[in-house]
């Protein structure tokens, strides 16, 4: 019989000890599903640089400005109920990247493309600011 005890003693504690292994790891990666895309959005922004024009020529600006658009828009729909000012200030910036873009797409002015290059530089500094702040809830 001791053995017995001693053999349902030990298999009770390997399946507890299993058990708070397996909620261990499950809580590990406990970071908001929202932390992919402000990577995503990180990267984007990098690429698109100083905010100068491209070796490339305008196409390659646009082309740019459109990949940070697409997924800064993605992340603002995720935490703008947490991060309301900060979404704000990037939503104001995209919709005026927006609209310079599609000037330039229509017409490449030398004003028109120095207008987007502004706007996507106010942009990226309000990118920033929503980055920080996220990036806090995701550490």
């Amino acid at each position: 019989m001791p053995h017995r005890t001693i053999r349902s003693t030990l298999l009770a504690g390997a399946i507890a000890l299993t058990a708070l292994l397996l909620l261990v790891a499950a809580c590990g990666d406990s970071k908001p599903e929202y932390c992919g895309k402000q990577s995503e959005l990180r990267t984007a922004v990098d690429e698109l640089g100083e905010a100068g024009l491209p070796s490339e020529g305008v196409g390659a600006l646009l082309s740019s400005v459109r990949g940070v658009e697409a997924k800064a828009w993605g992340l603002a729909a995720e935490v703008k109920a947490e991060y309301p000012t900060e979404v704000s200030s990037a939503e104001v910036s995209l919709r005026q990247v927006r609209a310079a873009t599609k000037a330039v797409a229509a017409e490449a002015t030398p004003a028109g493309v120095a207008r987007l290059v502004a706007d996507a530089d106010d942009l990226r500094v309000d990118l920033a600011a929503l980055d920080d702040a996220v990036e806090k809830g995701c550490e």
